[in-house]
């Protein structure tokens, strides 16, 4: 299992049946409540993880984000933490890719593609 320590948040998915996936965190994200993650490659994300840029593990799987879907992280308790987090997404055809230092109190949403990523 990877160990990247979670804040407290609810995710939902825009895919046909919700996602939800509950996590806690001693820290929480600082004036922000939710984030959006987008996947526009051509394949499907079989596990997606997230943590603060600070810590140096990745904590629990947050499930499955088909291509061409999204899911938005809603996030528990606001205070007390870093804006920057780090994403990992281990996609159906055996890639991991790392998307770090992600600021999601300037952005609103991650977006996934087949070579690169961006923020909103």
């Amino acid at each position: 299992m990877l160990s990247k320590y979670w804040l407290a948040a609810l995710i939902t998915s825009s895919a046909a049946v919700p996602l939800t996936v509950v996590m806690s965190n001693e820290n929480v994200l600082a004036h922000k409540s939710s984030f959006r993650v987008y996947n526009q490659t051509s394949y499907d994300i079989e596990r997606l993880y997230s943590s603060e840029s600070s810590y140096s593990n990745w904590g629990n799987n947050l499930g499955v984000l088909a291509k061409g879907f999204s899911t938005q992280i809603i996030f528990g308790n606001t205070s007390n933490a870093s804006c920057l987090y780090d994403f990992k997404a281990v996609y159906s055809n055996g890639a991991e890719i790392d998307y770090p230092r992600v600021d999601v109190c300037k952005n609103n949403a991650l977006v996934f593609y087949n070579q690169r990523w961006e923020t909103r």
